[in-house]
């Protein structure tokens, strides 16, 4: 690919920086109420979805993909002062081009020395830590991201657009006999031509959708006639989920069945996610749904998804949980019938449900319920 042509896909945030400082400014008041509650002196976040959670996604602080520990720190004081620490080979970068513009101080800790020291001469009270640290106190801040503000959610809506647009590139350009592992290059590669970052890569064919629930792409396997791509991507801390499956030649009834009672699922579990609701209901409502069409247990042989934002899933609709649906919030759901799989990745918007990895190109499965239309992305048919 061109250069030129390379950079018309690349993604740019649609908020303005005000919006972005507002922003960071509501995060850093949500977790001074924090420190306030907990009687704490300061918070550490080190975590890669937490730093780009209180930057607004400008700042980047991950070094290793396949690690959630970031190699520069954000601190924040109980009395409103703000710090990034790092040593020499991240600090320089993030002052220069991601924090110089949010109101942290940079502080330079050389590689080989520990933050105890600056520590001390910030506060001799008790710190926390969202990483196990000795001597701080290991919390979890994950629920202060669950209610996402209009400008996240902007955000969030155009890694959605441009994620999809991905897989459906993809989608388009598989073959019969097309290698599992040349589609992951290729759903890869449309993925970051756009600056996304792929953290979920599953792509099965033919009788692998059917045996597996999680389809490692296989170093042998070709395609014959289905084929799945499943993707998990992420550009400013947002994670997005997608799985779009497409079908060379008709399909046979039993499969068309099964994806019918998919998106019947589907869309009642989009109808249930309103402000308030439990995850506990919600769940227990699910199974019976299963049940009621057919499908008596399907769902023990894979989760159904949850609440997402800056990781694939922040919690999963479960039995045992006492959480609740909150206003602006993101899932992704995931119901799976043996061979048969919805995922998109929404937002709750007071009772209505905002899917941001809609594909208008891709045929779906409309169900209405209590007046409303729900579309579920079904299988593109395509001529071998």
């Amino acid at each position: 690919m061109e250069l030129q042509e390379a950079v018309q896909y690349r993604l740019t945030n649609p908020c303005s920086l005000a919006d972005s400082l507002k922003e960071v400014a509501e995060k850093s008041e949500r977790i001074r109420q924090f420190l306030t509650v907990r009687k704490l002196s300061g918070l550490l976040l080190t975590r890669v979805d937490n730093f780009a959670w209180a930057t607004a996604g400008l700042a980047d602080n991950q070094i290793g993909w396949g690690s959630n520990e970031g190699g520069a720190s954000l601190l924040y004081v109980a009395d409103g002062r703000r710090f990034v620490l790092g040593a020499h080979s991240e600090i320089p970068r993030l002052k220069d081009e991601d924090i110089a513009q949010l109101g942290f101080e940079p502080i330079e800790i050389p590689w080989y020395q520990d933050n105890s020291s600056f520590l001390q001469s910030i506060s001799s009270g008790r710190f926390a830590s969202d990483l196990p640290r000795p001597s701080f106190e290991s919390v979890d801040i994950a629920p202060l991201r669950y209610a996402l503000a209009e400008s996240e959610i902007s955000r969030y809506r155009s890694v959605g657009e441009a994620t999809a647009a991905a897989v459906v590139e993809t989608a388009l350009k598989i073959e019969p006999g097309m290698e599992e592992r040349s589609i992951e290059a290729m759903t890869s590669d449309a993925l970051m031509i756009r600056g996304l970052r792929p953290t979920v890569l599953l792509i099965g064919s033919d009788k692998r959708i059917f045996q597996f629930r999680h389809a490692l792409p296989s170093n042998s396997k070709r395609v014959d006639k289905y084929a799945m791509v499943n993707v998990c991507a992420k550009k400013w801390g947002l994670v997005i989920s997608i799985t779009r499956l497409l079908h060379f030649g008709p399909m046979q009834s039993q499969l068309q069945d099964r994806y019918a009672a998919v998106a019947e699922i589907n869309a009642r579990y989009w109808n249930a996610l309103k402000p308030g609701a439990s995850f506990k209901n919600i769940f227990t409502q699910a199974t019976s749904w299963y049940s009621e069409l057919g499908y008596d247990g399907e769902w023990k042989l894979h989760h159904q998804g949850g609440p997402c934002g800056y990781t694939e899933r922040d919690l999963l609709l479960h039995p045992e949980s006492d959480a609740t649906v909150l206003n602006r919030q993101a899932f992704a759901l995931n119901p799976t019938i043996q061979g048969a799989k919805a995922e998109d990745t929404i937002v709750v918007h007071d009772d209505l449900i905002d899917n941001l990895t809609a594909t208008p190109s891709w045929p779906t499965l409309p169900v209405s319920i209590d007046g409303i239309t729900y579309e579920t992305a079904g299988v593109l048919i395509l001529t071998a």
